[in-house]
């Protein structure tokens, strides 16, 4: 989703130029932000419990939550829309109008994506995917098309109200058909809110090492500076969330199971085999955006985006790394219902981010972000992974893992060395290069036994199940 997500940006920054390409990323920070504090933590809760019961038996747990949510989203809405000028002064350079749409966007992406996530929790993977690709294509062709046909900003807002307000009625059906709408007790959120709550302050202090630096950046800089900064922060944490995503949407539910029928040693497996699968194909993408970082961001934004912003693309790319770790560690936390370490990895990170992008980009601009986004990444890898490493059940074998990671970074070093020479000594095409550089980086991977079939079958086979 966020390799389509990509095709948008070189529209909007090449028609929109930086301020309002800026104003467009914090009109998205804006619901990143929201959406956790809107829906409780239910969401996750529904992902936790929802796998090991029957439909009948989560119907009221459903439909309490829902409702829960559509109160809350409603409210939150409604005073955003109604009383917009704080937050247009703040951080949208006094553009009322955006915060305005932003909040209709709020409500229905709150009630969309909760609606979508029914879907993920009974591991309806394939269905889950539809609907999503369905609906990020759809706001991505009706933003472009409108930004191109003179709407400006104000078309690619519109676009995401459309498609989005027109998935809600379909996921509506689609979920009533599912869990037969029935009248909410609330008997069962008392239990679902103690596990969703703590996450959040964990979505919270999320928010504040991912999304936060866009916030201050535009605060003390303008939306101008976002712009510059958002395009080099996207294109390299790019693969390693793509990558990322798809491993932590479908692992929780798949872990969750084999946990309640106590298959300790599958946890084992998958964990470490999601690991390797994520390192074969983030770190050499690393190595390729430093190598080749403002050229491709040159191509996809415009010459003025590149010169200012491309450092951010080796900053970014280490902390989608850093992230994705985290990630991946957390979810072993998840099924066990340590929900409320989470606050402590995400709530120091967050307050140093926060507190360094204070210090930093008043004083070093956008670089003084990318250095304090990076440095909150590796602190919340390693508590995660503190605390992970500790559950003697799991016995989580890293060790396993170093040969083959030793191959992988052998692998990618020789890859950049090699786009490198090509690309500032020979003069080959970049693009070509980067063809080039992916075929050049599987064959050494694969000679050297890096990774092998039998593993990616392996881990496909079972979480299609």
């Amino acid at each position: 989703m966020r390799m389509a997500g990509i095709a948008l940006l070189p529209v909007l920054t090449k028609t929109l130029g930086a301020y309002g390409y800026g104003l467009w990323v914090q009109a998205t920070a804006t619901f990143s932000i929201l959406f956790p504090i809107i829906s409780l933590g239910l969401p996750e809760a529904m992902t936790r419990y929802f796998p090991a019961k029957k439909i009948d038996e989560i119907r009221d747990d459903f439909y309490s939550s829902i409702t829960l949510i559509v109160i809350i989203a409603i409210t939150v809405s409604l005073l955003i829309y109604l009383y917009p000028y704080p937050l247009a002064n703040a951080i949208f350079d006094g553009e009322v109008w955006v915060v305005r749409i932003t909040a209709v966007i709020l409500f229905v992406r709150s009630l969309d994506h909760v609606l979508l996530l029914v879907f993920r929790a009974f591991r309806e993977m394939k269905k889950y995917a539809t609907l999503n690709i369905l609906t990020k294509y759809g706001e991505i062709g009706l933003a472009i098309f409108l930004v191109l046909s003179g709407y400006g900003l104000w078309g690619a807002l519109l676009a995401i109200v459309i498609v989005r307000t027109s998935m809600l009625f379909v996921l509506s059906y689609l979920v009533g058909k599912k869990i037969f709408l029935r009248l909410p007790t609330f008997s069962s959120t008392k239990k679902y809110l103690q596990f969703g709550l703590p996450m959040i302050p964990k979505a919270i202090s999320r928010w504040l090492i991912n999304t936060s630096d866009r916030y201050i950046i535009g605060f003390f800089l303008g939306a101008t500076f976002v712009g510059y900064y958002s395009p080099g922060y996207s294109l390299g944490i790019l693969v390693p969330l793509a990558i990322g995503s798809v491993v932590t949407f479908v692992l929780p539910p798949t872990l969750s199971s084999h946990y309640e029928k106590g298959n300790i040693k599958m946890i084992n497996t998958l964990f470490n085999l999601s690991l390797k699968i994520f390192f074969i194909i983030s770190i050499p993408y690393l190595i390729g955006a430093i190598v080749l970082g403002r050229p491709i961001l040159e191509l996809i934004t415009t010459e003025e985006i590149a010169r200012e912003g491309h450092i951010i693309v080796v900053f970014s790319g280490l902390a989608g790394i850093f992230s994705l770790l985290r990630k991946i560690f957390s979810m072993i936390l998840f099924i066990i219902e340590k929900t409320k370490l989470k606050i402590y990895i995400f709530g120091l990170p967050a307050l140093i981010n926060l507190i360094g992008n204070i210090i930093l980009v008043p004083r070093i601009g956008i670089i003084g972000a990318g250095i304090t986004t990076v440095l909150s990444y590796i602190i919340s890898l390693v508590l995660a992974a503190y605390w992970a490493l500790k559950l003697k059940d799991f016995n989580l074998r890293l060790g396993e893992l170093k040969p083959s990671l030793v191959k992988i970074i052998f692998s990618s070093i020789i890859m950049g060395i090699v786009i490198y020479y090509l690309y500032h000594f020979i003069m080959v095409h970049y693009l070509i290069l980067v063809v080039l550089g992916i075929l050049f980086y599987f064959l050494i991977v694969y000679l050297i036994g890096g990774i092998e079939e039998k593993e990616v079958l392996f881990l496909k086979n079972t979480l299609s199940k």
